[in-house]
């Protein structure tokens, strides 16, 4: 009985209807499991794809006690929503080829993605709606050939601002924000509000997307703003739950400085070893338009 219990797994899931526009019939109904490039270091992550939607899944090991059996290996798995269209920004961007005297190339959702070392990328990609990736890319469609996509910057910056406007409108009811939210008067907690929701969605940004977003924010780093903002146990969070141990072990720990948590880690990490971004993605047999 014991030994049954011991591997039991316990996995908290969001109940949420299918988004609008969901490939329902592309979806598993058990879940699947992915690995995709993290979106802020282009690093290995797990990820669930079920057909709510893209989920975040991360694992604290922690013990159980059930019945009369305790289990020490008792691990607790949280799947959290996920926009994958943070996932693959990054992608987007590497993969148009933008030059200063272009604005980058068309290619078919399969090219857009495609990833020798993530071939969930291309599982990821066939369960979205035109319509998901159009929030943040052109659109061509050659009726009897196929769709084409390319990276907008205005369209992504846009929707990227939508994300900061949500959680500083919501900030007052976030918990994480409470303790730094008291030390403001008043009429200094908008700035503060859209200081503390830009930093949550740049946790999911690399430094290229980061810099954009805060310059069309028009945040600028004064005396106050580029001081540490302490709003929650940093040490709790400095590893991103649920990756090897391998991944974890090269994940820095957090330090005060100006950027965000999640800037501050891909400043400080060691790059020995690691592979960039670029050399996860090789040409495809590519449909450019």
């Amino acid at each position: 009985m014991a030994s049954h219990l011991a591997q039991r797994r316990v996995l908290l899931l969001p109940q949420t209807p299918a988004p609008p526009h969901t490939d329902a019939a592309s979806s598993t109904p058990d879940g699947e499991v992915l690995s995709l490039p993290h979106p802020l270091d282009g690093l290995p992550a797990a990820f669930l794809l079920v057909p709510s939607g893209l989920h975040r899944l991360a694992h604290e090991f922690k013990s159980w006690a059930i019945g009369d059996s305790l289990i020490v290996d008792g691990s607790l798995h949280v799947a959290s929503p996920f926009d994958p269209l943070l996932l693959l920004l990054p992608i987007l961007d590497l993969q148009r080829t933008k030059t200063a005297e272009s604005a980058g190339r068309f290619l078919q959702r399969s090219d857009l993605i495609y990833s020798q070392d993530f071939p969930g990328l291309e599982r990821l990609a066939d369960s979205m709606h035109t319509s998901i990736l159009a929030r943040i890319c052109d659109v061509q469609e050659i009726e009897g050939i196929s769709t084409f996509f390319r990276l907008n910057d205005d369209k992504a910056l846009a929707w990227l601002k939508a994300k900061v406007d949500r959680v500083a409108a919501n900030a007052d009811k976030l918990e994480a924000f409470e303790p730094l939210m008291r030390h403001y008067a008043q009429a200094e907690r908008v700035a503060v509000k859209q200081r503390l929701a830009f930093d949550s969605v740049a946790e999911y940004l690399n430094e290229k997307w980061a810099s954009l977003l805060k310059t069309h924010l028009g945040l600028v780093d004064d005396a106050q703003s580029s001081g540490p903002i302490v709003y929650f146990d940093s040490s709790a969070h400095s590893k991103r739950s649920g990756d090897s141990k391998e991944l974890s072990a090269s994940q820095p720990s957090a330090k005060k400085a100006a950027l965000s948590k999640g800037q501050r880690s891909i400043a400080k990490a060691s790059k020995t070893g690691m592979k960039p971004l670029t050399s996860f993605f090789k040409p495809a047999p590519s449909s450019s338009q």
